[in-house]
């Protein structure tokens, strides 16, 4: 039997699960996933980010706005640019579990069907 989780019957359930699903949604993007597999690797400007991922100028603020709302990652400033890390280990952790269980069913169901 599984360990039990913290109880989520709580009088602020309502917050709490509204705060999970926000967290979730911004996670919920691949560009987001890989903005913060990358971060992982260290601080980076919000410059050499733009011109690592492949989307434009404006879409990658927008993703890095979402983020930084979600308390994924934070920013600083340094005179003109603004440079980016992760808040912490949790949401790198938590995407590192789950790309080994993705793997995993990707690698189980290729069997399954004989590739």
């Amino acid at each position: 039997m599984p360990a039990k989780s913290p109880s989520l019957v709580r009088p602020n359930t309502g917050l709490l699960l509204q705060m999970m699903a926000d967290w979730f949604q911004a996670m919920g993007e691949p560009i987001r996933l890989r903005i913060v597999c990358v971060l992982q690797q260290g601080e980076l400007s919000g410059q050499a980010l733009m011109e690592m991922l492949p989307c434009p100028k404006q879409t990658t603020s927008r993703h890095l706005a979402v983020l930084r709302q979600a308390g994924i990652i934070r920013a600083r400033r340094e005179g003109h640019a603004t440079h980016f890390r992760v808040a912490d280990a949790f949401e790198y952790n938590l995407c590192g579990q789950v790309f080994v269980r993705v793997r995993e069913e990707i690698a189980s169901r290729s069997l399954a069907v004989g590739l």
